[in-house]
């Protein structure tokens, strides 16, 4: 006898499951097909067997063409090798991997993309494939590739800059670094780029130690004002190379973290600096020569004034002796020839008063004699007198000794400011102040005329202001000369109490 054995099982629960991993699944795949990234599913063996919707808006190709292997097609045959290395090493160990690849557009163009991939079980909890998201990177690699191109565009400009371009950081601690060094630092400095990065003290202690102090006070003022940050001075290289003249130049802007940021240049000024030197040693030698002119025409001077005294102021003497003696031994009753004496007389008296004032104007003996406050006190009242203006003399006898160079400088400079406050002031009252400290004499002469602009100052035919800066610059002293039309002229005069030259 046959029969059959039935065995009943409640496939209930089966079924159950079955329909909601087949929500959940189908739950998912709704929920990528509306996500923004690109989606694909694999299964067990690397076969494609899933594609979301932007996938296929963004390949322009079909679901059928693109699953299994078709997707493919899309890649750009530069990474296809590259892909199936690290994907079939992934696929090995089951692990998840990120790749970087190119993928055609639906216009024809490549596009980067980012591949991120996990795998994923089945109910079982057995490997089942890979679930993987590609995010679009296109936009952050033309960023990046811009930026390279911008990096080596300027990278080309500061090399071709004859100095060092740089950006200097300072953080909140005061710790200075190099954030940008330009390939022409070294030749510059006789430090690569990469140990001034490394340590920017290394170019500071390049600043010799005496200039030191100056350089980190333009910097400390440049970040508290945010002013341009400016120095100049002198550079030594290492290795023995020959010391440089450099210039500073750079503008300091705030960061959002607080720091401050220099943009700046640093370039050798040596040349600039040398002829610098050069031009300063000719006019020093110019000076020289025109001191010693100067003191040869005052020596001439000197010497003419003895000669023009001794011998002309004689025989003038002499003249109107003999003729005191003739008009006391002549008649009565000579008219004529009286007269003629008086007259005579009366010239001989006029070349007396004439010689000196000849000798007083080639080398007034005054100064010699008296000294310089008396001979200024002497020169305002004979100016006073000629020019019918007041002038009142602060000059104390101090007893101090001045040297004869220094009180004929400032005699003559007084002299020649007074004869241009004749000629163009049209001042009515004139002061004059002589002062000193411990190293220094100073005149200060001061009108209340009708001033001078600043167009004025600057003519070039204002010789007489030249002429007595020079005079005052080849004792180490200086001129300045302050005045605004209709408030009257100011002229100080400083000059070292002992010589020395500028």
């Amino acid at each position: 006898m046959r029969g059959f054995s039935v065995i009943t099982r409640d496939a209930t629960p089966r079924i159950a499951l079955r329909e909601q991993t087949e929500r959940s699944r189908d739950f998912y795949f709704a929920l990528f097909s509306g996500f923004p990234n690109l989606v694909w599913r694999s299964d067990a063996q690397g076969s494609c067997d899933y594609l979301n919707q932007a996938w296929l808006d963004y390949t322009g190709r079909s679901r059928e063409a693109e699953l299994g292997s078709g997707w493919m097609e899309g890649m750009h045959p530069d990474d296809r090798a590259r892909w199936s290395e690290s994907f079939d090493r992934a696929y090995g160990a089951m692990q998840p991997f990120e790749i970087e690849f190119r993928l055609r557009r639906a216009d024809g163009e490549y596009g980067s993309m980012i591949c991120v991939g996990r795998p994923y079980q089945d109910m079982q909890g057995q490997f089942a494939g890979y679930l993987c998201s590609c995010y679009d990177n296109t936009a952050r690699r033309a960023m990046e590739s811009a930026l390279r191109e911008s990096e080596a565009r300027y990278e080309g400009m500061t090399a071709n800059v004859p100095g060092m371009v740089f950006q200097l950081l300072r953080n909140g601690a005061g710790r200075v670094s190099f954030s940008y060094v330009s390939q022409g630092s070294e030749a510059l400095t006789g430090l690569p780029e990469s140990q001034l990065k490394a340590d920017a003290e290394s170019f500071f202690r390049l600043i010799p130690a005496s200039e030191r102090t100056h350089l980190a006070a333009t910097l400390e003022a440049s970040a508290a004002q945010f002013t341009t940050w400016n120095w100049a001075g002198r550079l030594l290289p290492p290795h023995g190379a020959k010391e440089k003249w450099i210039n500073i130049r750079a503008r300091p802007r705030r960061l959002d973290s607080g720091e401050v940021l220099w943009d700046g240049l640093v370039f050798d000024d040596t040349q600039g600096r040398l002829s610098q030197l050069e031009v300063e040693r000719s006019r020093e030698e110019l000076r020289a020569l025109s001191r010693h002119l100067q003191t040869i025409r005052e020596e001439e001077k000197a010497r003419i004034a003895r000669e023009v005294h001794d011998e002309l102021g004689s025989t003038l003497t002499a003249l109107k002796m003999d003729l005191d003696w003739l008009g006391n031994h002549l008649d009565d009753d000579v008219g004529p020839l009286a007269q003629k004496r008086a007259t005579m007389g009366k010239l001989v008296e006029a070349a007396v008063a004439a010689t000196r004032r000849i000798v007083t104007d080639l080398r007034p003996s005054i100064l010699d004699d008296l000294g310089l406050a008396a001979a200024l006190r002497w020169q305002a009242a004979e100016f006073a007198k000629h020019a019918g203006a007041r002038v009142e003399v602060d000059a104390p006898e101090t007893g101090r000794y001045v040297d004869r160079d220094i009180a004929l400088a400032l005699f003559r400079i007084f002299q020649e400011t007074l004869t241009n406050i004749a000629r163009h002031a049209q001042a009515t009252r004139v002061a004059v102040k002589l002062s000193s400290n411990d190293d220094t004499l100073v005149l200060e002469i001061r009108d209340n005329g009708i001033g001078l602009s600043e167009a004025d100052l600057r003519k070039p035919t204002s010789l007489g202001i030249r002429g007595m800066r020079e005079r005052a610059q080849q004792l180490g002293g200086d001129i300045s000369v302050s005045a605004e039309p209709g408030s009257g002229t100011t002229v100080i005069i400083s000059i070292p109490s002992t010589k020395r030259a500028s």
